[in-house]
């Protein structure tokens, strides 16, 4: 407006005054964005399955790797750099563009307990269906059994009953189990990556991968 001097008019004033009662906010925010980025730089965040979690720890005790955050779930994640790193999963071949490392084939085979049934513990038509668990050949097609389960652990514990049969990972067989015969027919198991965010990111991803291959009684 003018006059002896400018001034602003109302409408002008109204989205000034509206920017400063914003300014202290953004610092804000621009603060936390700050601190999360630079937590994120000094972890790594990796998902894996019930089945393979035990696999991420004992590599973990190995390796001794800071701030690692370990998200146990059977979905498969979106690889994001600083959400989620690198994930540990069972599969012949990664799809949707995603890369990594083939860190090894399982070792598999026939277990039963000692006085164990002679029928099966059979896995459930969604275990069955999944792509990455072709092992379920060695069943027979006609196999007898008193009970099928929806996981592999629970086809573990039930055959450590006393169930029956059970064709499991070799590194999740307990003292009570023995090996009746191992299979040929295994899966690969992938270490699948997110770009690094770092050259620290990168050698917590590196030291992941060293230490998984070096366990014992894991890899065909």
């Amino acid at each position: 407006t003018r006059g002896a001097r400018l001034k602003a008019t109302p409408m002008a004033r109204a989205p000034g005054q509206r920017a400063r009662e914003m300014r202290p906010f953004a610092g804000e925010v621009e603060a936390l964005v700050a601190q999360t980025r630079r937590f994120t730089e000094q972890r790594l965040v990796v998902t894996t399955s019930d089945v393979l979690a035990p696999l991420i720890f004992r590599a973990l005790a190995k390796a001794r790797l800071p701030k690692v955050e370990v998200r146990v779930s059977d979905a498969v994640a979106e690889l994001v750099p600083g959400s989620v790193d690198v994930a540990l999963r069972p599969v012949h071949e990664p799809r949707g563009g995603l890369r990594g490392r083939r860190l090894g084939r399982l070792r598999l085979g026939v277990f039963r307990a000692a006085g164990g049934d002679d029928a099966w513990v059979l896995p459930s038509a969604s275990l069955r269906e999944k792509r990455s668990m072709r092992w379920w050949r060695a069943v027979p097609a006609d196999a007898a059994a008193r009970v099928s389960c929806d996981s592999l652990l629970a086809m573990r514990d039930a055959c450590a009953a006393g169930l029956g049969r059970a064709v499991l990972p070799v590194f999740l067989a307990t003292p009570a189990l023995r090996l009746e015969r191992a299979l040929e027919d295994t899966t690969p198991v992938w270490l699948l990556a997110a770009p690094a965010r770092s050259d620290a990111a990168r050698a917590l991803r590196d030291g992941l991968a060293v230490a998984l291959r070096a366990l014992d009684d894991v890899w065909a």
